[in-house]
């Protein structure tokens, strides 16, 4: 592949490379480059991103490696409809709910760093901020993700409970399962 180009928006998506067939299976890697690329481009859910890396077909495996910076973004979610007790919540005299299985992927080899940028909002469910901090994603040997790194909330606030609060010190560290952090977070009414 001498060149292969998608834009989006005002950007690109750049990759060049080789995918032969070998004894009947899809193996090769290809180099890929991020300018300006629009990943979402909604009122609502925008994420514009640089970046490089490599793609790579092998063992029947998509290996996916590279780094990515978020030139700008804005997220505005809703509160789900019906509150939920995390799975991990035990009710005594209730029966024990099932746990969600956690995502895992033998098809699936990640090692992807992320830097949120200097322009990275989040608005809903009474929460408004900025993020600002690196994480780097990767699969574990067992197909689940791992986060390794600290988000930092600049600028936040929370409204609950009829109050505005200042969130002073807000963090999201990873350092383990993708979908478990630990959590930091001082928010105060001023």
């Amino acid at each position: 592949l001498e060149e292969f180009v998608a834009t989006a928006d005002r950007g690109r998506f750049v990759a060049r490379g080789e995918m032969p067939l070998r004894g009947g299976e899809l193996a090769g890697r290809l180099q890929w480059r991020a300018e300006d690329l629009s990943l979402f481009n909604r009122p609502d859910r925008r994420l514009q991103v640089d970046g490089e890396g490599t793609i790579a077909l092998a063992q029947g495996r998509l290996v996916l490696r590279g780094a990515m910076k978020a030139d700008s973004a804005y997220f505005e979610f809703e509160p789900p409809a019906v509150a939920r007790l995390d799975d991990d919540i035990v009710v005594r005299g209730r029966p024990r709910e099932r746990r969600a299985e956690r995502f895992r992927t033998q098809l699936l080899d990640i090692d992807i760093a992320f830097d949120f940028g200097p322009n990275f909002r989040i608005l809903g469910a009474g929460l408004e901020t900025q993020l600002v901090g690196k994480l780097a994603v990767q699969s574990a040997p067992d197909g689940s993700l791992v986060g390794r790194g600290t988000v930092r909330s600049q600028r936040g606030t929370y409204f609950a409970f009829g109050q505005r609060l200042t969130i002073d010190r807000g963090q999201l560290i990873f350092d383990g399962p993708i979908e478990n952090p630990a959590l930091d977070v001082l928010a105060v009414r001023k």
